[in-house]
Order: C-alpha cells, then sequence, then structure tokens
C-alpha cells in the first residue's frame, strides 16, 4: 500500500454500525469498513463511531487502512417502556462521544436512521466550517415507514445549508438539491472484472440454482420466498435455493428446509465474503422479496457475477432493474407473485441476455466510483 499523502482533513463518522472486540482489535461491520477503507486516501484521519457489542453474527473485519481508528459506544436498543426511557440516557452518552472526537474535524459523516446519526444531524445544523453529510440508507419514498424513519427522513430534507447534504438512494421527483443520489458501493474494480469473467461462462441453459443473501427476518420476504417454492410448476428447471444470512427466522427456515418436497433448500447462516463470492459465482436468480429497501449491495454483487435479479419493486430498485430487460421485478412479494416470477423465468430464453445486461449495470456500484463521487461533491 502507498504512502498516504497528507490531506489537511479529518473524517468523524457517526453511526449504530455494531463493532466487536477479537484478540484485543475492534472490528467493525464489513461492508463498511470496505466502505471506508475505499475512502481512506481522501482523508488524514477517520475515526468511526459505532455500538458495542459482545459478538455479531455478521461478517466483521479490520480496516486494511491505519488511518482509520474504530470507536465503541453503548448499544441502544430494546422494547418496552424501560427502554424508551433508558433511551434519553444513550442519547446524552452519544452526545458526549460526538462532542469528545469533533475538536479538529473537517468532515462529519452520519449513518442514519440510527439515534446517533440524529445527534449528528443536529449538529450540523450548528455548525458552518464543517462539511457534512448523512446518508440515509432507508427508502427515500416509502409512504409509511416506521415514525423514527419517518422522522429522521423529513428532518435531514429540512436541513438547508451550505455545507450540509443528504446522501439518497434513487433519484426523485422535486429532489432538492442538498439531497444527492448515491449508489452504494459494494466491489472494487479488481473485484469486479473478476466477477465479469465469472459472470461470462455462467450458463443458462441447464438448471437454474437460486440465492438469497440478507437478514432472516420477516420485512426481507424469505418465508413467502420458501412458500412460493411450492407453487412452482417446472421443479425440474430449479437445482436448489441457497439462504446465506442470520436472523430470527433461521430455525423456523431449517425445519421449513427439511419439509421442502419441490425444491432443495440449504440454510447456510452468515457467510464471510470468499463464501458468499462462491454462491455468487455458481448461482443464477439472486432472489430478494423485500417489503421495503433502500438499495440494497447484495442486488448489484450478485449482478456482479451475472445473477440476474428477481426483486421487489420497491424504492429505487425500480430505477435499475427493468423488468425482463436486466432482471424482473416484483409487483408484491405475496409467495403467488414470486411463484408466477419464477415461472416465467423457468420458460425465459433470454435468461443468458438478461444476465449480461444486469453485469453492465454494476460499473456505478464500484468503490473507486463511489470514492470520486465523495471528492467531487464533498472534498473539491
Amino acid at each position: 500500500m502507498s504512502s498516504h499523502i497528507p490531506t489537511g482533513r479529518k473524517l468523524l463518522v457517526v453511526s449504530d454500525t455494531s463493532m466487536t472486540r477479537c484478540d484485543g482489535k475492534i472490528q467493525g461491520f464489513e461492508p463498511v469498513v470496505r466502505e471506508l477503507d475505499s475512502i481512506s486516501n481522501l482523508f488524514d484521519q477517520i475515526i468511526w463511531l459505532g455500538y458495542s457489542q459482545k459478538e455479531s453474527k455478521a461478517a466483521m473485519s479490520i480496516p486494511l487502512s491505519a488511518n482509520i481508528k474504530l470507536v465503541t459506544m453503548p448499544s441502544s436498543g430494546g422494547t418496552g417502556i424501560l427502554a424508551k426511557v433508558q433511551i434519553l440516557i444513550y442519547y446524552l452518552i452519544y452526545f458526549i462521544y460526538i462532542l469528545r472526537y469533533l475538536p479538529g474535524i473537517t468532515h462529519l459523516h452520519s449513518r442514519a436512521p440510527s439515534h446517533p446519526a440524529l445527534i449528528a444531524m443536529w449538529l450540523s445544523k450548528k455548525m458552518n466550517a464543517i462539511i457534512c453529510w448523512h446518508k440515509y440508507a432507508g427508502s427515500w419514498n416509502e409512504p409509511n415507514p416506521p415514525k423514527s424513519y419517518a422522522f429522521q427522513r423529513s428532518y435531514l430534507a429540512s436541513i438547508h445549508k451550505k455545507n450540509v447534504y443528504g446522501t439518497i438512494n434513487g433519484k426523485w421527483p422535486n429532489q432538492e438539491k442538498h439531497l444527492i443520489t448515491f449508489e452504494n458501493p459494494c466491489l472494487f474494480e479488481a473485484e469486479l472484472a473478476k466477477a465479469r469473467t465469472i459472470a461470462a461462462s455462467k450458463n443458462f441453459d441447464n438448471k437454474l440454482t437460486l440465492l438469497f443473501v440478507g437478514n432472516l427476518s420477516a420485512f426481507k420476504g424469505i418465508l413467502q420466498l420458501v412458500k412460493a417454492l411450492e407453487m412452482i410448476e417446472d421443479t425440474n428447471r430449479f437445482e436448489h435455493l441457497y439462504i446465506a444470512g442470520d436472523g430470527a427466522m433461521k430455525n423456523e427456515l431449517i425445519q421449513l428446509a427439511q419439509k421442502s418436497h419441490k425444491i432443495k433448500i440449504s440454510v447456510l447462516g452468515a457467510v464471510n465474503r470468499d463464501e458468499l463470492v462462491k454462491l455468487y459465482s455458481n448461482a443464477h436468480v439472486n432472489i430478494l422479496p423485500s417489503e421495503s429497501e433502500g438499495f440494497p449491495k447484495v442486488i448489484a454483487e450478485g449482478a456482479a457475477y451475472g445473477c440476474i435479479p428477481l426483486v421487489t419493486d420497491v424504492s429505487s430498485i425500480g430505477q435499475y432493474i427493468h423488468h425482463e430487460q436486466n432482471g424482473f421485478l416484483l409487483k408484491n412479494n405475496l409467495p403467488e407473485t414470486i411463484a408466477h416470477n419464477l415461472n416465467t423465468i423457468a420458460s425465459h430464453h433470454q435468461l443468458k441476455k438478461i444476465s449480461e445486461n444486469v453485469v453492465t449495470m454494476t460499473s456505478q456500484f464500484t468503490y473507486e466510483y463511489f470514492n470520486s463521487k465523495i471528492n467531487s461533491h464533498f472534498i473539491q
């Protein structure tokens, strides 16, 4: 790695992202670690505040860049009256943490919706010398989001200052100038080149392998997907469904997989990046029937390997995925709708072309492209 050229810039990242300790070192959620590594050359130092967790079932890693420092804060959460009362105490704690690391900062970045991000947004309204950008990860156009999501979305939209920006998924009518469309990066250009080679060699003439990657929770639609498999007409066309991820529904899905009569189902649990690459390399269709999303990294990741997306048409997804051109869009995530689209895929004669089309989309989702957008919007 080349030596760092001093920039005079210092970035503070505020989030509720999980962090754990392993062998005395702090690890962070791998996708965010990769994202910060990709922009580390733009700053002399990056200080990243996140939630301390005893353990995490998600993929975790240590930054490769020496100028990234991870700092853990107590994690809030839970349900009930006590948890709601305690959150006031946590807000004070997060406020103190942010103030502690704010001196000398030239750039402030928060990852919303989260409690620490809301504090960072409020502080950015009080500051004029620090360039602030707040990422809203949820769906920008969702009509009925959770109340906390709706509040943070509207609060971010209301901040009109020349040094404060919001980064959002997709492009929307009457989008204000301080709200900038940003794609979620997921691959370095070298990784993309290897992925495209694999995609080019993928054969769609024989049996197809299905893949789901994500949190095993109700809003991701995983239960509906498993039910849909029992409704498929041509089961000989599909060989296997692999489910990668962890969550509250894991045990239930394992039981359902054992009862599956038509298509073999494997519930893999959390996987590391090498395992995930193997799954993308072997899969033909990447399914994500979520009720709500921003723009999930797994869609673009799978697309780079030629996996045809079968995804719910929510948020900005339909701005990138076009039905039967570079993927398949679900109008809803009912089992009947998923099954209908899988039946269409089973008899479709242009799957290879659709796969080739979706691969071309992925250039917008590299870390290098992300770096260039951060540089052009918030540095230069």
